[in-house]
This record gives C-alpha cells, sequence and structure tokens, in this order.
C-alpha cells in the first residue's frame, strides 16, 4: 500500500517510479546493508583446540628428545650441553628432509616454537654459560692426547716451551699428560696457568673487548 502510495506522487510530480531494490516494507527508507557474516563460534573453538594440542605434542615430543639426548651424553661421558647438541641435530634433521617435509615439520611445531621463543632465556642461558667449560675439556682432551706428541713432531723439544705451550693450552689435563712423563716441565706449567690468569684479566678489564665478550654471549 505504501509503495503504491510512493509511486503515485512521484508519476504525479514527473518522477520516475523507484527501483524495486531501493523500496523497503516501509517504501521509505533504503534497504539495509548485508551484514559481513561472522565466523562461527564452533569452527574458532575447533582451531583453538588443534593449537593447543600441537603445543602439548610438540613440547612432550622435544622434552622427550632433549631427555633422551641428555641420557645419551651422559652415558658416553661427553660433557657438551644436551639442550645445544639437541639443537644442532634438529638442524641437521631437517636439512636431511628437505624443503617440503620440513616445511610440515615447522608448521606442526610452530606453537611449541614460539612457546619456547618466549621462555628461551629459562631453556637455553645455563648450556650457554657452561658452553665454554664443555669446549675447555674439550681442549683438554685433544692436548692431552696429542699436545706432547704434536709438539716433538714440530720440533718443539725445550722444557719450558713444553710447560708453558701444554698448560697454556690444555689446561689440567694437558699438564698430567706432559708432567706425567716429563716431571721437570710443572712449575713451567704453574707459571703458564700464573700468566694466563693476568692476561685474561687484562684483556678482560678492556671496556671494548668485554663489550665484545658480552656481544659473545648475548
Amino acid at each position: 500500500m505504501a509503495t503504491s502510495v510512493v509511486a503515485a506522487w512521484r508519476a504525479r510530480n514527473g518522477q520516475g517510479p523507484l527501483p524495486s531494490g531501493s523500496v523497503t516494507i516501509s517504501g521509505i527508507l533504503p534497504p539495509p546493508a548485508a551484514s559481513a557474516a561472522s565466523p562461527a563460534p564452533s569452527a574458532a573453538f575447533g582451531s583453538d583446540v588443534g593449537e593447543y594440542v600441537k603445543l602439548v605434542v610438540g613440547l612432550g615430543s622435544l622434552y622427550a628428545l632433549d631427555m633422551a639426548i641428555k641420557k645419551a651424553f651422559t652415558a658416553a661421558s661427553i660433557t657438551f650441553p644436551s639442550a645445544l647438541g639437541g639443537m644442532f641435530g634438529v638442524v641437521a634433521l631437517l636439512l636431511a628432509v628437505g624443503e617440503s617435509n620440513a616445511s610440515s615439520l615447522l608448521a606442526f611445531y610452530t606453537p611449541a616454537l614460539n612457546w619456547i621463543a618466549k621462555w628461551l632465556p629459562l631453556f637455553y642461558v645455563a648450556s650457554l654459560v657452561t658452553l665454554p667449560l664443555a669446549l675447555k675439556g674439550i681442549a683438554g682432551l685433544l692436548g692431552a692426547n696429542f699436545g706432547p706428541n704434536l709438539m716433538s713432531a714440530v720440533g718443539i723439544k725445550d722444557t719450558i716451551a713444553r710447560g708453558l705451550a701444554a698448560a697454556g693450552t690444555a689446561g689440567g689435563l694437558g699438564t698430567a699428560s706432559l708432567t706425567s712423563k716429563e716431571p721437570e716441565a710443572l712449575p713451567f706449567c704453574a707459571l703458564s696457568y700464573s700468566l694466563v690468569g693476568i692476561l685474561s684479566t687484562f684483556l678482560i678489564a678492556i671496556p671494548a673487548v668485554r663489550q665484545l665478550l658480552m656481544a659473545i654471549v648475548a
């Protein structure tokens, strides 16, 4: 009824009829704009549950992997931090499986990796702090096993030079290896310890050297 009245009024005033899509049931107001469809609550809930499942499964599998690596390192008497060993192992695995498979693994572990990135200092700072100690132990083992023979091979036969080199590069293990056969080198090993400590103290007192070391650790 209202539409007929509006059409008759427009005809008497020389105006054409309104388009059918621009007239509402009231005959005056334009039709309301269609509202954007909101996502279904069930779909959003299912997505959240899937992310939580990925988070729990990802963290659980990474924790199990870390424990397995730690036990393997302990059984093999390896002093290298297991957390860093696992990190290098994961990188090697991703390189081995190829780009497509690596992308799938990364997509699955993304929630867990984001959580670990948030709490990274809690898990890895301790390992990074002990890394120099582990590397020192590895250097000591290498020096103890190969140091005296290597010095003899290159012609270093002076007792003073051998003692200074063994303690300065291989620490206590190198000293024990050398002095077990050359006890006369022990005083020079002790002197090397003192010189290394004094030199390290002076170097760390230099601001540029200290900032460089802090940047490497950070």
